[in-house]
């Protein structure tokens, strides 16, 4: 695997990991007592970050990336 290859799978796999820890925030009471204009500001970063998780995984699946591990 190229090391771009290997950098694309490695910031897709952390921004999942840091798109799931700012849902549970978000979900959890902390992030309940935030105050509507914070909510906003976070669920305004979540959804970019999932438009970008998206590019990433749109990245991932034209250059095959996703069968590296199937053959």
């Amino acid at each position: 695997m190229e090391p771009w290859q290997a950098r694309l799978i490695s910031e897709k796999t952390e921004l999942s990991g840091k798109i799931q820890l700012l849902i549970k925030f978000l979900t959890s009471a902390k992030g309940a007592d935030l105050s509507t204009e914070e909510q906003l500001l976070l669920n305004m970063q979540l959804n970019i970050m999932k438009s970008f998780e998206a590019v990433l995984c749109a990245g991932i699946a034209f250059y095959n990336l996703d069968k590296l591990g199937e053959k």
